[in-house]
């Protein structure tokens, strides 16, 4: 058997890790968790040209990799399992391709020290889908999930208040079979609570500028291979257009939550032109 020579060696595994599907990169385990290295597989998952576009978008440091929304739990993931003595740690997250794209990985991340380099991290990434996310939700979070029927009653019971007799009886009726419902008045920007879960309740809040709402709360909400059709969906700049001729339009979409979901907007408000100027946007969880 031919004994390789130590930079024979480190030719053979960097050139097999380049050609891996999986992303692969590693980064110094402290300070500024500096990036040393990333595979071709890790370059293209970010949608960039080669290693200096790479660098560029990420600051050359695991944190500029983390969307920025999921860093904090994903750093604490980290830690904690590390304090655990786990030699290697799985954490789910999402990052953001150059091409502004919100992509979900699973991360494997094994901490070793180097001779030479001290205490690094080497990790291997794959592509994800909004599903793998569920298990990576603390637990306050999932009791809260659990709770969610109760949550989002007490939401409707306080946001009832304000509205007369006959308001209340509709919005009563059709308020068991959804998940949300927002008054949204599209001239204004602005929208109204109406009927939420707790945990998007403290999110978005009961009322506030619709323009800065749906892109938030589908951030996090929406699987990404639909976030675009869904950021189209809800944009306020379309909306009148596509209630023109009609006063219903719908789409289904993978939550990350609670899986399949249809959101629908209802216009409930005409103007002098026939324009739309006040809707009812709902969503409801699908039975699939």
């Amino acid at each position: 058997m031919k004994i390789l020579g130590e930079d024979q060696k480190k030719s053979l595994v960097y050139n097999g890790i380049d050609m891996m599907d999986a992303g692969y990169f590693i980064y110094r385990a402290e300070g500024d968790e500096e990036i040393l290295y990333a595979n071709k597989a890790l370059i293209e998952l970010y949608e960039c040209d080669g290693i200096e576009d790479f660098m560029e978008l990420t600051k050359g440091s695991f944190m500029g990799m983390v969307y920025s929304e999921d860093l904090d739990r994903v750093k604490d993931s980290i830690k904690q399992q590390i304090s655990t003595g786990k030699k290697i740690d799985k954490v789910i997250y999402r990052i953001k391709t150059k091409n502004k794209k919100i992509k979900y990985i699973e991360d494997f991340g094994a901490l070793y020290t180097d001779p030479d380099e001290g205490l690094l991290f080497g990790v291997t990434i794959f592509p994800g889908t909004s599903e793998l996310v569920k298990p990576d939700i603390d637990d306050k979070i999932k009791e809260k999930l659990k709770n969610e029927s109760e949550d989002a009653t007490i939401t409707i019971k306080n946001h009832f208040t304000g509205l007369n007799v006959e308001d209340k009886v509709v919005l009563s009726s059709i308020s068991a079979s959804y998940n949300s419902i927002h008054v949204i008045d599209i001239e204004e920007d602005r929208y109204k609570e109406i009927r939420a879960t707790e945990l998007l309740h403290n999110y978005v809040g009961s009322e506030g500028i619709v323009s800065e709402m749906f892109p938030k709360i589908m951030s996090i909400a929406c699987s990404s291979d639909y976030l675009d059709d869904m950021m189209k969906f809800v944009d306020m700049s379309t909306l009148q257009d596509r209630l023109a001729d009609t006063n219903f339009i719908d789409i289904d979409f993978l939550g990350v939550i609670k899986g399949w979901t249809k959101a629908s907007f209802f216009v409930t408000k005409r103007n002098e032109h026939n324009r739309a100027v006040k809707v009812l946007f709902v969503t409801k969880t699908l039975d699939i």
